[in-house]
């Protein structure tokens, strides 16, 4: 794959992480130190993303450099399409922390019940 064809599908994941978290270009550019012209630049495809930026992105898009870089998309052990379970739980890892841990106290209080139900 040439670089430009690499930077212009990281920019359409960053794109899509980004707007998965409710962040402007603004805010994100703001956390990794470049401006929301630059951030829209490389997403893109306009412009290719420096390799020392892609950390930081990954951090506060909350995914794998792997992820961003779509070298890997989760730790799956069999083929074939990901379940309804493993769709949800990509979606919860995108979500923001408080909104995490909100999903987590409502799975823990179904997984308790299910438990005493079955037992």
């Amino acid at each position: 794959m040439n670089r430009r064809l690499l930077s212009q599908k990281t920019g359409a994941r960053v794109a899509q992480y980004r707007k998965a978290l409710g962040m402007t270009q603004t805010e994100l550019g703001e956390r990794v130190g470049i401006s929301q012209s630059v951030l829209a630049s490389y997403e893109t495809g306009r412009r290719c993303f420096p390799v020392a930026l892609i950390p930081a992105l990954a951090q506060q898009l909350r995914v794998s450099t792997d992820e961003l870089m779509g070298l890997a998309v989760g730790e799956r052990k069999k083929p074939g399409p990901a379940s309804r379970l493993e769709r949800q739980l990509d979606l919860v890892r995108r979500l923001p922390r408080k909104q995490q841990d909100a999903v987590a106290t409502v799975l823990d209080m179904a997984l308790k019940n299910a438990l005493q139900a079955s037992g």
